[in-house]
């Protein structure tokens, strides 16, 4: 009687009798190569390994570094950007898109640069 025990999908030339749908197909196994993706920074195309990275790390992704006087967004299909933290982790993945703004908007004040005010239209 055969023992049908250790008559499993496991061939013999797979090392250490493994198989995955790698080596069913025929293709060798090996492990899996970081790819690349394209991502976008203020509409300027960079390709990157796809991998985690945080906010500071995308920050120095173009050069010159994205200055710590901007702050960073995410653009967000369908919903509100979201505004990266240097600290906070993000996936890189194909097509991704960010954008920078000034961190601080001063809109201006009630006086304007030839000492007029706005306010009381007296110069």
């Amino acid at each position: 009687m055969i023992d049908s025990s250790n008559s499993s999908h496991e061939g013999e030339e797979t090392p250490g009798g493994r198989t995955d749908e790698h080596s069913a197909h025929g293709h060798p196994e090996h492990q899996p190569h970081p790819h690349e993706v394209v991502i976008q920074i203020d509409r300027t195309p960079y390709k990157e390994v796809a991998r985690e990275v945080t906010g500071a790390e995308i920050r120095r992704i173009p050069s010159p570094d994205i200055p710590l006087d901007r702050d960073l967004f995410e653009v967000v299909p369908g919903a509100p950007d979201l505004k990266v933290l240097d600290t906070m982790t993000v996936l890189l993945r194909e097509g991704q898109r960010f954008f920078t703004a000034p961190g601080q908007i001063n809109p201006g004040s009630a006086t304007s640069m030839n000492g007029c005010s706005h306010v009381t239209s007296k110069c």
